[in-house]
């Protein structure tokens, strides 16, 4: 079987063989958003590629598809943070749950997700500013959001939690570099267990 990288590079090596590739699988693409398709590239909080949107409500350690509210995108947009407002983030905490902002990072309902320290500088050593620390208790119509790729992730942590409105619907990762983690059942995971809550 082919491992990862030697199959991007196959099919890399087939764009360059048949430019009319890379045309066709774009405009695949184009007729299957409507569908659910989407194409990760605007962001590295989650890994790059192919996903589908389903129907369905957001669940705690659910990946979901969001389209962030104008000011937190234009200020991601300012920093270079992100080029397009919809990304894909993890659910952290929906309305009834308490969300702790601490040094070590989130802590929902008293359980620390890993990877969600707050950091004091971005990548480009500019400052960052957090969500004021303590208890903040979700209210209803909003959520909580936050990556468990990368630990540098622009979510929550910064911004607090956004409206429910934006989040547009669960996710699954089709096809994507790396590979995404994924439970027993194959349901993409975000890397904490919501049911220990």
């Amino acid at each position: 079987m082919r491992s990862w990288p030697s199959f991007w590079q196959a099919l890399r090596r087939s764009w360059t063989r048949r430019p009319w590739l890379a045309p066709a699988l774009l405009l695949t693409l184009t007729c299957l958003h409507p569908l659910g398709a989407r194409l990760n590239r605007n962001t590295i909080s989650q890994p790059k590629g192919l996903y589908w949107r389903l129907p369905g409500e957001p669940r705690p350690g659910r990946l979901v598809l969001v389209r962030l509210p104008a000011r937190v995108a234009r200020l991601g947009a300012e920093r270079g943070y992100l080029r397009h407002p919809e990304l894909a983030k993890c659910v952290a905490a929906l309305p009834g749950d308490t969300v702790e902002v601490t040094r070590e990072g989130l802590r929902v309902n008293g359980r620390l997700l890993p990877g969600t320290a707050p950091l004091t500088r971005d990548s480009a050593g500019r400052p960052l500013s957090r969500y004021p620390r303590g208890p903040h208790d979700t209210l209803p119509g909003w959520v909580w959001l936050y990556s468990n790729h990368i630990p540098n992730s622009w979510d929550s942590r910064y911004f607090g939690p956004v409206p429910l409105e934006t989040v547009l619907g669960p996710l699954r990762p089709l096809l994507t570099w790396p590979r995404f983690p994924k439970k027993p059942t194959g349901e993409p995971t975000c890397q904490w267990n919501p049911t220990s809550f």
